[in-house]
């Protein structure tokens, strides 16, 4: 008995999800896929985006809890309809949204460059944090890497690594 009454309550959360955002479901679930594959400024614009969606679904009395999913999906729909825009060949669009879209663009463009010893490094990084802690050098790291993981990183990078993420962090901590 108790599922049921929850199952109701879900398919009115989802009901009144697609009446406030127009989406179904299955193109809610592309619009989610197409921006876990986008890089992370394009991400944070869709977040600027988002609070102007919240506010507005706010002043209009939306339920509380959608309404931040609510914003989210309809700031991921508004960027995903620019991108079709700019991959259409109409080219009759006004400046002001031409001009707001190159924006977008520029922002697309940028692609993340994958760093595969360094993402090594973030997933060892509770290894290597102890390994400085206990006083090892960035050399005795680097054969320690190489002896237990079977992983080739260089000295100069690991040294990089812990001035950047370890030091960094622990400084970042003792200061708070």
């Amino acid at each position: 008995m108790y599922k049921m009454k929850d199952l109701k309550v879900d398919e009115i959360r989802a009901a009144s999800f697609e009446l406030i955002t127009k989406i179904s479901v299955e193109r809610r679930k592309q619009l989610i896929r197409w921006f876990a594959r986008q890089n992370l400024d394009f991400q944070f614009l869709v977040f600027e985006k988002q609070t102007n969606y919240f506010f507005k679904l706010k002043n209009e009395g939306i339920d509380k809890k959608i309404l931040s999913f609510s914003s989210f999906i309809l700031a991921i729909q508004e960027l995903y309809n620019n991108e079709q825009i700019l991959k259409s060949k109409n080219k009759s669009q006004s400046l002001d949204v031409l001009g707001n879209l190159s924006k977008v663009e520029k922002i697309k463009l940028r692609k993340e460059k994958v760093q595969p010893k360094l993402q090594l490094l973030l997933n060892l990084h509770s290894v290597i944090e102890n390994l400085y802690i206990e006083g090892l050098s960035s050399r005795k790291i680097q054969e320690y890497l190489f002896a237990k993981h079977k992983r080739s990183v260089s000295h100069t990078l690991i040294s990089k690594y812990i001035s950047k993420y370890i030091l960094n962090s622990n400084n970042q901590v003792g200061d708070k």
